[in-house]
């Protein structure tokens, strides 16, 4: 480069698509060097030749090609919805493990747990408390889940905790036939009942979560 060149600023020619005629030229004159190096027929080296662009638009087509394969590839590989609300499940239950984060109100007593979400949420979750099942209520708790806040009761089976995690269907939305899923070693068992979503995550075996989800899918079908 020149010293004349050399303080040029290259910023107002970024979004420029069209060559200078001297880089033209250049690029012209290497390819018809090229061409008139190997042993190509006439034809082919006119039209090569007076065709010198194709070569860059080619270029150009190609690293278009990739970018969207890229693009293709992380929309393929992007979570689906379910995918990405059982992981905020997990997430929110090991938060919860952590110390002091598994309950904002700590109590057996549903009346004394159920009162305590008034006034914090736009609806009223079911509490019940399962202690003659083996399934006692520890408290409950705030948490914000698929862009929403939502219920979070805590039981306990021997030294396992549960969460269990409730809040109302959207409207217009299908009921979710019940579902169990496996991630990171938790069970997260899925299903909507009397207009509301429920999600139940623990390291429980699946027979017992889904001993758990059937008492009270029962009890919520007798209140309701």
């Amino acid at each position: 480069m020149s010293e004349d060149n050399q303080g040029i600023s290259i910023k107002p020619y970024i979004h420029r698509f069209t060559a200078p005629s001297h880089l033209q030229f250049r690029i012209s004159e290497a390819l018809r060097n090229e061409i008139q190096s190997t042993n190509a027929p006439a034809q082919k080296r006119n039209r090569l030749f007076n065709l010198p662009w194709v070569w860059i638009n080619f270029g150009v087509a190609t690293v278009s090609s990739v970018a969207f394969a890229v693009t293709f590839a992380l929309l393929l590989n992007a979570p689906t919805d379910t995918e990405q609300l059982d992981q905020e499940i997990v997430a929110s239950h090991f938060r919860s493990l952590m110390p002091e984060h598994l309950a904002d109100v700590i109590s057996t007593d549903r009346h004394t747990v159920k009162p305590w979400f008034a006034g914090k949420l736009d609806f009223s979750p079911v509490v019940i408390d399962f202690s003659k099942n083996e399934f006692p209520l520890i408290g409950g708790r705030l948490d914000y889940i698929h862009q929403r806040p939502v219920a979070a009761l805590v039981y306990k089976h021997k030294q396992h905790i549960l969460n269990l995690y409730s809040w109302p269907e959207e409207a217009n939305s299908k009921s979710q036939a019940q579902k169990v899923s496996e991630i990171k070693g938790f069970h997260i068992i899925a299903w909507t009942q009397m207009g509301m979503n429920y999600r139940l995550i623990s390291d429980l075996n699946e027979q017992e979560s889904m001993q758990f989800q059937r008492l009270l899918s029962a009890q919520i079908a007798l209140a309701g």
